[in-house]
Parts: structure tokens; sequence; C-alpha cells
């Protein structure tokens, strides 16, 4: 059972990323409540086996990601 199913089964709320309750929230199974002067971040990380070096798509992304970007208030909808 993953945190959507936990959360909709009644174990209480939760912060989930909205990829992880996309079926539930259309379905009705969740609601989502907006909460302001949150602001929520996570760092991501590039990960790839030992010793392979990153050639194509998969570099020109890596390149992208690794760009730094300006920092931004951001309102949830």
């Amino acid at each position: 059972m993953g945190p959507p199913h936990a959360v909709a089964a009644g174990s209480g709320p939760a912060v989930l990323s909205s990829l992880a309750v996309s079926t539930e929230l259309p379905a009705g199974a969740l609601v989502a409540v907006a909460v302001s002067g949150l602001s929520l971040h996570r760092q991501l990380r590039a990960v790839w086996p030992a010793g392979r070096e990153l050639t194509g798509p998969v570099r020109d992304l890596h390149t992208i990601a690794r760009r730094p970007i300006h920092r931004r208030s951001h309102t949830p909808p």
C-alpha cells in the first residue's frame, strides 16, 4: 500500500507530490488543501552507473538541469 492509498484509507493527512496523487485527486478519493505561507522544495539527483559517460539527449538534459535558476516566489494554484 503506497502513501496515497494509506491516506485514502484514513491513516491521516499527508504532503504528497501531485504526481503521486494524479489518479486519486480526479477520482475524488483524496482532496487537495491549499496551505498559505508554506514553501516546499525538494532536491533532486541525477544518477547513472559508475563509469558510464552521458551522451546525446541525456547529456543535454543533465546540462540543462545543472543550470542555475533564478529564485522566484511561487503561488500555488
